[in-house]
């Protein structure tokens, strides 16, 4: 039963995470921006393991190991949010995002 919760949950969030991080991309590059997002997501998976195994071996099993991947995990998590909080109160001047293009319209009403 965990594993179909766990696959469902997948199943949502990873085409949501998709869309939400490339949706800043221009559409003339968004098939790139996917493919570089998928390419990474499967090196990510591929190196779970070893990294796991790694810091089981390194701190004595694998809830030591989760804990300290818990402890990075949460660490990238504020600096995403601080991050998102800076962008907010920045200046437009201080800003580093790039506008979102719209392709040109083939109506010619």
């Amino acid at each position: 039963m965990s594993a179909f919760v766990n696959q469902l949950g997948c199943g949502l969030v990873l085409p949501t995470m998709l869309v939400w991080t490339t949706r800043g991309l221009p559409f003339e590059i968004r098939g790139r921006g996917n493919g570089m997002w998928q390419g990474a997501f499967a090196i990510g998976q591929f190196a779970s393991g070893m990294v796991l195994q790694f810091l089981g071996e390194q701190s004595g099993g694998l809830l030591p190991a989760f804990s300290r991947l818990s402890v990075v995990c949460f660490a990238v998590a504020g600096g995403a949010v601080l991050g998102g909080i800076y962008q907010a109160v920045a200046p437009p001047s201080m800003r580093k995002s790039a506008p979102v293009t719209q392709p040109a319209s083939s109506d010619t009403r």
